[in-house]
């Protein structure tokens, strides 16, 4: 089956890389313990085959109303799928920035979802720097909008810049890709 081998070419290509990041951390002292986050959208002409480790997410928006969205590999996430915080919560806890899983650790799974999808969807890949200034409904109504996608990764990055830049400049790095499907 071909989708079968897609998730499986994405699978091989993300624990390809976590194996580089540990030799990497083998071969030098000042990069041990070094990890990142991973996501990847790959798009067949049936399903969207997203892949992650980590909290950078993958969003897919219909229209104006975002239709799914990756869980994130924290505490907090875990706290979230479990009810003892709300999404809101976990955004703003300081406890944010603690990953469950990520390449280069002892945890790397790749979790894949296959997501239908229709013509006119769109996906963005952000990581927290992103997701993490907003509340949900304002992200969604920043990212959902029917402009053109380098207009709104534009407004993207300038908006969460300047909201940083206001807060004294300690905002989290970012990075924000988007796609749409054309059938």
């Amino acid at each position: 089956d071909s989708q079968e081998k897609c998730c499986s070419i994405l699978i091989k290509a993300i624990e390809y890389a976590h194996e580089n990041i540990l030799t990497l951390a083998a071969e030098d002292d000042a990069r041990r313990g070094m990890g990142t986050t991973v996501a990847a959208v790959l798009i067949t002409k049936s399903h969207a085959i997203l892949a992650h480790v980590g909290d950078t997410r993958i969003y897919q928006y219909r229209g104006k109303k975002r239709i799914f969205r990756t869980k994130d590999h924290s505490l907090v996430g875990e706290l979230v799928r479990n009810g003892t915080l709300t999404e809101e919560q976990a955004r703003l806890s300081s406890q944010s920035n603690i990953i469950t899983r990520a390449l280069g650790t002892k945890d790397s799974r790749v979790e894949i979802d296959l997501r239908p999808y229709k013509k006119g969807d769109r996906f963005m890949i952000c990581t927290d720097g992103i997701w993490g200034m907003y509340p949900e409904k304002e992200l969604i109504e920043l990212t959902a909008s029917q402009d053109a996608l380098d207009d709104i990764v534009y407004k993207m990055v300038e908006n969460t810049d300047a909201k940083g830049s206001s807060t004294g400049g300690h905002h989290d790095n970012l990075t924000i890709a988007m796609v749409e499907t054309e059938e």
